[in-house]
């Protein structure tokens, strides 16, 4: 049982995130590529993801960021700040890379991070599917201090040796669903941290790894408790 350190490193190879209703057909669209990003996979792309979050974020409609094909090479990337739009999709078809010196990102303690509004820490009505995460240093995937989210499809990929590399952690959150998922790593599978309530996990195929853990729990003399935690057809290898 691994204790939450900053939130998220992964390795997104495809990834539909949102928070409202999916983009319709009249949604804008923003290619990464046509606003400077590379599909290298060595030159620095973190600007032009930044410009299409900024552009995502000021539209008065349904907007789409999208990735093509290629690899595109990020350092770390927090899309936080004001967001006007309650309905933005990021459609990757590519992959995203991230630096193979964990020095590049320093302190930060994180690789992409979604911060007030869309994503991961804080939000609320999320939707992750068909994301693959592959060797991260730390957790792949984190859920911290969110409302309502659904991973659907994910698959997690690392070393069974790897410590630290806990697969999906869900923390101080409520109302998240789990399914459909494979995941293999060198620590938990799913990891429960205190505050956690309705939470559901099915048809998730775990190994290697150790399982899907409650803790750790009781770092704080005062903290909230795990509630209604429901596992329903897991295989475990």
């Amino acid at each position: 049982m691994a204790i939450l350190p900053h939130p998220l490193m992964i390795i997104f190879v495809t990834l539909l995130s949102h928070t409202a209703l999916s983009a319709s057909a009249a949604a804008a669209t923003y290619n990464v590529e046509r606003l400077g990003a590379k599909a290298d996979g060595k030159t620095d792309s973190t600007k032009a993801f930044l410009a299409a979050w900024a552009k995502a974020c000021a539209s008065p409609k349904p907007v789409v960021v999208y990735v093509p094909q290629g690899r595109f090479f990020l350092k770390n990337v927090v899309f936080g700040g004001k967001c006007n739009n309650n309905d933005v999709t990021f459609r990757i078809a590519g992959t995203l890379v991230a630096p193979s010196d964990y020095r590049v990102i320093g302190d930060a303690g994180y690789w992409i991070f979604f911060e007030h509004t869309l994503g991961f820490s804080n939000s609320k009505n999320i939707k992750i599917m068909g994301l693959t995460s592959l060797n991260s240093q730390m957790f792949h995937i984190v859920i911290n201090g969110c409302n309502n989210v659904k991973l659907q499809g994910v698959k997690v990929s690392a070393s069974g040796t790897s410590p630290n590399t806990d697969g999906i952690h869900v923390q101080a959150s409520t109302g998240v669903t789990i399914l459909n998922s494979q995941i293999g790593t060198g620590d938990d599978c799913v990891s429960i941290g205190p505050g956690t309530t309705n939470l559901w996990i099915e048809d998730i195929a775990c190994g290697p790894g150790h399982g899907i853990s409650i803790g750790s729990l009781g770092k704080e003399m005062k903290e909230a408790g795990v509630q209604n935690v429901t596992v329903k057809t897991a295989t475990f290898r």
